[in-house]
């Protein structure tokens, strides 16, 4: 389990995911390097029966934390 703190260009919190892989970060941090061959502009999951959209064009930053071995990973625009 990962759990995901996305945050969005001003806004006051972020939006917190639990999922079950670091896919959604290991995707924005793809397209913050511009590899043009693997990254997509977005990221489409389902959480807890929501689906959810994000666009990685508002995303300000993005980190992970691994539930199971306690290591953070984090990756931003600036």
């Amino acid at each position: 389990m990962v759990t995901h703190e996305v945050w969005l260009g001003g806004a006051a919190a972020p939006l917190v995911l639990d999922l079950d892989d670091d896919q959604l970060f290991q995707q924005f941090k793809r397209w913050v390097q511009k590899d043009r061959e693997f990254a997509a502009i977005g990221w489409v999951g389902t959480v807890e029966d929501k689906n959810w959209v994000i666009n990685f064009e508002r995303v300000a930053c993005i980190t992970a934390l691994s539930k199971n071995d306690r290591r953070a990973m984090g990756f931003s625009t600036s």
